[in-house]
């Protein structure tokens, strides 16, 4: 997830797990993510004040993760 997939997405923002545990800020690195992925994931997990923490990805629409993917997959390799 990306910058603007997290702006465009916000109203599936959440502050509590599925038990309802407040979620936190995290200092867990995901070293697999692409630098657009690391920087929506970090406006989420700072330590700072935030709207969210979490995105319920399951909740986007299938169609615009279907799209995502395929252009993910269409990208030139480096």
């Amino acid at each position: 997830m990306d910058a603007v997939t997290l702006d465009t997405y916000t109203d599936l923002g959440v502050n509590h797990d599925r038990t309802g545990k407040p979620l936190g800020p995290s200092k867990k690195r995901l070293p697999s993510l692409t630098e657009a992925e690391r920087d929506a994931y970090a406006r989420v997990v700072t330590a700072g004040e935030v709207r969210f923490r979490r995105i319920e990805q399951e909740r986007i629409p299938e169609a615009v993760a279907w799209h995502a993917l395929r252009s993910l997959c269409a990208a030139p390799r480096s």
